[in-house]
């Protein structure tokens, strides 16, 4: 189920990071913003694990295969990066 869920919050993350560079072309650093931060929230909350392992009681991330991970901080370092500059545009 995690593998799904995360292929599914990937692809919108990267939608949202088009979606952020359109807006960051045009100069529209607020829109910007928004989708960016958006991106977080879909790509928060898994971990490089085993896909196939039952949760452990509490566990607060779904494990994800490493190839998955390693989309995933990416889409973090972009949400991170393209943040500050709109921030810096801003300020």
């Amino acid at each position: 189920m995690a593998a799904s869920d995360a292929a599914r919050n990937i692809a919108t993350a990267m939608a949202l990071k088009e979606e952020g560079n359109s807006h960051f072309k045009a100069g529209d650093y607020q829109q910007a913003i928004v989708a960016y931060h958006q991106i977080f929230m879909y790509v928060h909350g898994f971990s490089e694990g085993s896909t196939g392992a039952a949760a452990m009681p509490g566990q607060t991330t779904q494990p994800v295969s490493p190839a998955t991970m390693a989309q995933i901080k990416e889409l973090k370092l972009v949400h991170f990066n393209n943040l500050a500059m709109c921030h810096m545009k801003l300020g």
